[in-house]
């Protein structure tokens, strides 16, 4: 048993499922692309067809959480409230404590035989995830910019979308993580702090909730979706650590998921009614997990445990892309090896080793404690060498999320864990230019952190991910900050005019030539 586990988490079969992951997942994300082309014709059909689509991505995660680690997750909820579940739109509302709170959500939809309707709301740099992404954008999941003029009109475009022709007998749910973020300790006493001045109750297993979002969900959903799930996960002490690295080492994970359902017709319609509304359900939720904290369970807290097995299906689709993909790769790999070039074998192994260090980056993304600066600068880097030669447009909107993705946390530096406040005066006409003009941007020097003063109006104005800056080159060796500049093409020069003239005319030159549509830098 022990060489069994240890086989598990093994290089080599880590490396052959991630394969099968990627291969599939292309292969999928190929054939949405194709379906894309009956969506002006016939909109259900095209629905129903990326239902079953998105399984085939999907399974895979439930099939290494179920059969590859033996990861089981209990559920708790009313019966009657069960055969509701498969029956009716709804909008599902999740804690978000743990790095694979979402897989235990998933391991449920499977075996209630709804996963294929699962959508998200969340920010719009998901969707530029290779795989997984791309399928959110064709089952139609909903991305957010967190700028809420632009986020509203989104919210209530890409609902009513939904719900016109949508199948008849199928039925989608909206995972929504009200939080905004998965929930660290530092987090949550920020949030308190907003919450005491809001004269809200302490919560001390939760992030305060935004209540925006949901609001408009409701609001504009038309009375279609007709039920709130209100999902509190835990993971047992029992089980190894919640994390995606554990199910694919093939260590089990054991879970527990507490349902309730609130009819659509006992949420207040108003939107003050709505986010007091909110608040409220955060505070049962506080109880509800204190409760599973302090006994390792939700048994004995209101509701029946509800025995729910797993199926086949996931299993089923696993092997099938094993025999599709995996047993004709082994075969002519075994060929390849046997016949190519020294050259060739080693160039094959530099692949095989970047593929497995960036599938193990992917991992690290879900992962709160890891360190996202170097996450975010080897995405940058894997950008560079796979889709600059490729796609400069498609290079430079990855990388303008993924600077946002860096640059966010030294906002949320200033704005949450110091408190500290801006204000910014300008123009409102002018406003309107520079979001959505290119433009250079001239700032005093006098204080050791006017540059973060700039990123925090940058982010409050929506135009963080543009951010560049001209400076001298040593700046582009500094790790992680040095390293972003470097990939989103900030402009780095030696203090000698005669080259720096011409870095700087090639360099413009260069940004101008190719730069995505509705784009802006400065």
């Amino acid at each position: 048993m022990h060489f069994y586990n240890e086989l598990k988490s093994s290089f080599i079969i880590i490396a052959f499922l991630g394969y099968i992951f990627l291969v599939s997942g292309l292969i999928i994300n190929c054939l949405q692309l194709c379906s894309c082309i009956i969506w002006p014709f016939n909109k259900e059909l095209y629905r129903k067809i990326n239902r079953y689509l998105a399984l085939g991505i999907w399974s895979q995660f439930t099939f290494a959480a179920q059969w590859w680690s033996k990861s089981d997750c209990a559920l708790y909820i009313k019966p009657d409230d069960l055969e509701k579940v498969r029956k009716e739109h709804a909008i599902v509302i999740m804690n978000h404590k743990y790095d694979i709170d979402w897989m235990a959500g998933w391991i449920i939809c499977q075996r209630l035989g709804i996963m294929q309707g699962s959508k998200i709301v969340g920010k719009q740099s998901l969707k530029l995830l290779p795989i997984i992404g791309w399928c959110w954008i064709f089952t139609e999941s909903i991305f957010l910019r967190r700028k809420w003029d632009n986020d509203r009109e989104t919210l209530v475009k890409d609902l009513r979308k939904i719900l016109d022709n949508y199948p008849k007998n199928c039925f989608f749910n909206f995972l929504l993580f009200c939080e905004g973020t998965r929930f660290t300790e530092r987090k949550r006493l920020i949030s308190m702090k907003i919450a005491h001045e809001k004269g809200l109750p302490e919560l001390k297993h939760h992030i305060l909730p935004r209540t925006k979002g949901f609001t408009l969900l409701l609001q504009g959903s038309e009375d279609r979706i007709t039920g709130i799930y209100d999902l509190t996960v835990g993971f047992k002490k029992s089980g190894a650590k919640p994390r995606l690295l554990s199910i694919i080492e093939g260590r089990s994970c054991q879970a527990e998921i507490f349902v309730r359902r609130i009819p659509l017709s006992e949420i207040p319609k108003d939107s003050n009614g709505c986010n007091n509304w909110v608040y409220k359900l955060y505070e049962e939720k506080d109880k509800i997990y204190d409760y599973f904290v302090h006994h390792d369970t939700f048994e004995g807290n209101g509701l029946t445990r509800v025995e729910t097995q797993r199926n086949y299906y996931d299993l089923l689709i696993e092997l099938s892309w094993m025999i599709i993909i995996g047993i004709p790769s082994i075969f002519y790999l075994i060929k390849f090896l046997w016949t190519s070039s020294f050259i060739a074998q080693l160039i094959f192994l530099i692949v095989v080793i970047l593929a497995t260090i960036g599938v193990r980056a992917m991992i690290a993304v879900t992962e709160i404690e890891r360190g996202s600066g170097l996450i975010v600068n080897f995405a940058q880097l894997l950008t560079c060498i796979f889709i600059w030669p490729l796609s400069k447009q498609l290079y430079r909107r990855i990388n303008y999320y993924l600077g946002t993705l860096l640059w966010s946390q030294l906002t949320f530096l200033y704005s949450w864990w110091a408190y500290s406040n801006i204000t910014v005066y300008v123009d409102p006409q002018d406003l309107k230019h520079l979001q959505h003009e290119y433009a250079i941007i001239l700032v005093n020097h006098r204080y050791e952190i006017d540059w973060l003063l700039g990123l925090v109006a940058a982010q409050e104005i929506g135009l963080l991910g543009g951010l560049k800056i001209v400076g001298k080159r040593s700046l582009s060796l500094i790790p992680i900050l040095g390293w972003s500049w470097f990939f989103s093409e900030s402009i780095f020069l030696r203090r000698i005019w005669e080259s720096d003239k011409k870095v700087l005319e090639h360099d413009i030159q260069q940004l101008l030539n190719g730069y995505p549509d509705n784009y802006y830098f400065n």
